[in-house]
């Protein structure tokens, strides 16, 4: 079973604010930490909330190693499990790797979003972390 660690979010926004600002605006960021064990193929509801009315600027993924040559990992929501990365091996430890699907990014959340991770092909290894972190702008 998989364990999890810290989750950073922001507040809600100021009364009368119609849209997050690019310029000016607060970068917030919401993340945790997935501890692999062994963990088999299927969705794992992840801490990480993204408020409604936030513009999302990325996503960011580092592992602390390998997570196989075949499981593959997408992140996103119920109903479109790679709306913020597409499924994809990772097999470089302590490397960060970004994702700014353009469809996904800089466009103002209708509702509030759980971050779901999806992992197929083949179960995780038994060891080994990996930290997802959210970008977004809210106010």
């Amino acid at each position: 079973m998989a364990a999890f660690a810290f989750r950073v979010t922001g507040t809600a926004r100021p009364a009368g604010s119609k849209r997050p600002v690019l310029a000016g605006g607060r970068l917030r960021v919401a993340a945790c930490i997935f501890t692999f064990a062994s963990d088999a193929q299927g969705t794992y509801a992840l801490p990480i909330i993204l408020p409604k009315g936030a513009l999302v600027w990325d996503a960011r993924f580092n592992l602390s190693a390998s997570a196989g040559g075949t499981a593959t990992l997408a992140f996103g929501i119920s109903g479109s499990t790679g709306k913020y990365r597409a499924a994809a091996t990772y097999t470089t430890a302590d490397t960060l790797t970004f994702s700014s699907l353009n469809a996904a990014t800089m466009a103002v959340l209708s509702a509030e979003e759980q971050i779901i991770m999806t992992v197929a092909a083949a179960a995780l290894p038994s060891s080994g972390r990996l930290l997802v972190g959210f970008l977004y702008v809210f106010d």
